[in-house]
């Protein structure tokens, strides 16, 4: 079973308040940066006219994935 680390536990509870910045942290400002900035400024857009609540667990499940999905190629033996 895999383990989670403290960098990214530490990011996932990053990501439930401030996704971007959970964003950010993981890839830097790449194009998944960008795409969860727009999703999380029309989440909060929508929140704040109460059009439809959830639409903020949008922007949160795009950062999850982006930190879940390991971009770090694997090492090579020495």
């Amino acid at each position: 079973m895999a383990e989670i680390s403290e960098n990214k536990f530490l990011l996932i509870f990053i990501a439930i308040f401030i996704t971007p910045l959970a964003v950010f942290l993981r890839v830097g400002l790449t194009m998944h940066f960008w795409v969860n900035l727009i999703l999380y400024l029309a989440a909060v857009g929508a929140i704040s006219r109460l059009d439809f609540p959830p639409i903020g667990l949008v922007p949160m499940i795009h950062a999850l994935a982006v930190i879940f999905i390991d971009r770090d190629p694997p090492a090579t033996p020495a």
